[in-house]
């Protein structure tokens, strides 16, 4: 039972990495909350752990946060890049206004 939980927290770093590649995550957010979640991967890894020495949990926690850096560190190239390449959301547009969008013209 315990190892379908281990196996799922490997894939806590896929899925805070799509997070970030949908635009709902960025990157100084993960930053911002790099404490709180190196502590929740060390609690959770001490939870579903099956056994109860602590180099068990430990060993599975470091990976994860390795993990974490390594999405933080994607996130923010990722929006280094969209920023260079002028993908990113227009500049002076609110949460709540929408983008302007350019029709293809048909050629029927």
């Amino acid at each position: 039972m315990s190892y379908h939980f281990i196996s799922a927290s490997r894939i806590f770093p896929v899925e805070i990495l799509f997070l970030n590649l949908v635009g709902v995550l960025s990157a100084d957010r993960m930053r911002a909350m790099r404490r709180g979640m190196i502590m929740a991967i060390f609690v959770g890894s001490a939870i579903i752990t099956p056994s109860q020495d602590p180099i068990t949990f430990v060993l599975m926690a470091i990976p994860i946060c390795l993990l974490y850096e390594v999405c933080i560190l994607v996130g923010r190239l990722r929006e280094r890049r969209s920023r260079k390449n002028g993908t990113g959301l227009p500049e002076g547009l609110g949460d709540d206004e929408t983008s302007p969008l350019e029709t293809p013209t048909s050629r029927l």
